[in-house]
């Protein structure tokens, strides 16, 4: 009769959570409806760059995955610090995704004395989307065509050469910062107010180098408006085979790539990180999601969320060394 009365008690305490909604059976009702309502996307570049149309590719295939909106805004500035400030301060429940890249979350950090994020401590990992291959360009009238040229013609002439970049502090500054300290060199930097003058400049011939997305410096080059001197990646891009890398022309020490990922504000439930990260990687692994990101120009790798917590420690350390060493600030 004990162990009778005690089986009928537990039953009706399991009845009683059922019914108001706590205990395991409702945190497992909850995460298997996420998400039930739309999402917040914060890009943090304007419409149209690469950063916003491959994002754009997946949230639409996570809309038609989960049957929920995933609503980008667009919130660019101060090198996408403004929108990821945002993103910071949003509620951690799972509806709110920031889109991260090596700016935002690697050099913005050390550049802006008064950040008001911390890209560790104020974010949960969520999944890497991949890289977008770079490349070194010059004018077309440059005269030279290897990294060696380069490096000749700046030690014959220190502070003469100029690159430009799409703002202070961005990567294509402090990239081509980096092929100054790997080749022991110095050049003289042209920030412009973001890529699309940068881009007029170089194909104007107005300044000798700069960092732009493979796809669109092949295309300049046909036209006869650049000259590509090699990707910045560590290896050649699988994407574009037959670029050579900066490293393989002498300087293996260098390496300036642009991840994007996918993170939510610190605190969010781990099942709701687990959640979109399954729902991220599945379309990355598709035929064709890597089509449609390939066409964007993605290196679209996807990955766990310790693989993306393991990529922002290891920029964090690369580019906060040569930030402070050149002395890169942008109040």
């Amino acid at each position: 009769m004990l162990y009778l009365t005690q089986a009928r008690a537990w039953a009706a305490a399991a009845i009683a959570c059922g019914a108001f909604g706590i205990g395991a059976p409702a945190h497992a009702q909850q995460a298997a409806k996420y998400p039930d309502k739309p999402v917040r996307v914060i890009v943090t570049w304007p419409a149209g760059g690469a950063v916003d149309v491959g994002t754009r590719a997946v949230m639409n295939a996570l809309s038609a995955s989960t049957g929920q909106a995933f609503i980008v805004e667009n919130r660019p500035g101060a090198n996408g610090s403004i929108g990821t400030e945002a993103g910071a301060r949003a509620k951690p429940d799972g509806y709110t995704i920031v889109v991260g890249n090596t700016d935002t979350f690697a050099i913005s950090p050390y550049v802006y004395p008064n950040l008001k994020y911390d890209p560790v401590k104020d974010f949960e990992p969520i999944a890497p989307l991949g890289t977008l291959p770079l490349a070194l360009t010059l004018r077309s009238a440059f005269n030279g065509n290897t990294a060696a040229d380069v490096v000749r013609l700046a030690k014959a002439q220190p502070g003469k050469l100029t690159y430009g970049s799409w703002g202070v502090g961005s990567l294509g500054h402090v990239g081509l910062a980096l092929f100054e300290q790997a080749a022991d060199i110095e050049m003289l930097h042209v920030p412009y107010q973001g890529g699309a003058p940068a881009t007029a400049a170089i194909m104007g011939n107005q300044i000798d180098m700069l960092v732009t997305q493979v796809p669109l410096a092949e295309s300049q080059q046909q036209a006869g408006k650049v000259k590509i001197l090699g990707v910045t990646s560590a290896k050649r891009s699988s994407l574009f085979p037959d670029i050579p890398t900066i490293a393989e022309q002498g300087y293996p020490s260098y390496v300036a790539e642009q991840w994007v990922g996918f993170f939510f504000p610190r605190g969010t439930s781990e099942q709701f990180v687990q959640a979109m990260g399954k729902e991220i990687n599945a379309y990355l692994q598709t035929e064709k999601g890597q089509t449609q990101l390939r066409e964007i120009g993605y290196d679209a790798t996807g990955g766990s969320a310790a693989d993306l917590q393991g990529i922002v420690a290891r920029d964090n350390q690369r580019w906060s060394a040569i930030v402070k060493e050149k002395g890169i600030r942008n109040q």
